[in-house]
């Protein structure tokens, strides 16, 4: 890292906001969005994860270690999961600031029953084919239609 180009880069543009590439960070970051109905999730179990934490101007983001495995989807409606995007960080400012919360400045691994419920899995060995046509089996490879599981 060039950090005298860093220094110019706050030189030229001080009001810049700061973003944390999550996946090339080794983080996830769970978006509580309030706008989205992330405060029922907040209120739920969000608020007993003890990790860094973002207050935004929308609601809070949960800073996660991450492993590197595929995630997809949504914790819970309002909370989205940022494993290979990006998320503002304090002290950024947009319709409102980013702030650190003191709590707490460890960031811990993002909770298991979460992982699991996010993480895409590899098919299953039959599930790999894709039959095409009228999905009649007759043996060759020839026949229009027709693809075999490998």
């Amino acid at each position: 890292m060039d950090l005298a180009q860093v220094a110019q880069w706050w030189t030229d543009q001080p009001d810049a906001n700061i973003g944390v590439a999550c996946g090339l960070s080794d983080l996830v970051v769970l978006d509580f969005d309030w706008r989205n109905g992330g405060d029922v999730a907040w209120n739920e179990w969000g608020k007993d994860l003890h990790t860094l934490k973002a207050i935004t101007p929308g609601g809070v983001h949960l800073y996660f270690n991450h492993d590197g495995a595929k995630l997809h989807g949504t914790a819970a409606e309002g909370v989205d999961v940022r494993a290979n995007h990006y998320v503002l960080a304090p002290p950024s400012v947009t319709y409102g600031t980013y702030d650190w919360e003191e709590y707490a400045t460890k960031i811990e691994d993002l909770p298991e029953w979460i992982r699991e419920s996010l993480t895409v899995r590899a098919p299953q060995q039959e599930d790999r084919g894709v039959v095409l046509g009228d999905g009649q089996d007759n043996g060759s490879d020839d026949r229009p239609g027709v693809r075999y599981n490998q």
